[in-house]
């Protein structure tokens, strides 16, 4: 039987989660969206997410790296993943073993609200949330083609405003899952 820590102050699925019991039922659908990718139809696409916001990321990551088009695909990605505490990040080898296995075509970086001291001691590692001014070094707008963003609302509403600050246009290079 898998015991659970009850959560602290988590997002709204997370919380869901955590308040099921034995023999509880749970549907799950999808993937579902709108969004549609074709192989190179991005020189670089940026990656934002907070929470569990890295499922859809992860997918996208994958399908271009890993895929069945991966021999013919050259597009770029850089993530940015925000977590409070490194036990929170979801996923954290596969995304490192990923970006070892592709080191030109993936960059990763965890930013942690509540890092612990020792935090900060590998490059991708960052304290702190997602800054405008960390936008335009890591997803610097001329060299980035479109931005995938996903976490709770109030993240995604955010890091919207901070994008459109740094110069991305709502309408034609962000898309929020």
């Amino acid at each position: 039987m898998l015991h659970l820590l009850p959560p602290p102050e988590y997002g709204k699925m997370s919380s869901h989660l955590f308040t099921l019991k034995e023999g509880d039922c749970l549907d799950m659908r999808g993937p579902v969206g709108r969004f549609k990718y074709h192989t190179n139809m991005y020189q670089t696409i940026g990656l934002v997410c907070g929470g569990t916001g890295l499922t859809p990321c992860l997918q996208v990551i994958r399908v271009i790296l890993e895929g069945s088009s991966a021999a013919q695909e050259q597009t770029n990605l850089v993530l940015l993943y925000q977590n409070r505490t490194e036990e929170d990040i979801l996923m954290k080898e596969c995304l490192c073993e990923l970006q070892k296995s592709f080191p030109n075509r993936l960059q990763v970086y965890f930013f942690l609200s509540s890092p612990p001291s020792d935090w900060g001691q590998v490059s991708n590692d960052r304290c702190g949330y997602i800054s405008e001014d960390s936008m335009r070094t890591l997803l610097p707008h001329a060299s980035t083609d479109f931005v995938g963003l996903c976490g709770p609302s109030g993240f995604n509403e955010a890091m919207v405003a901070k994008l459109e600050t740094v110069g991305f246009d709502k309408e034609s290079e962000l898309y929020v899952w």
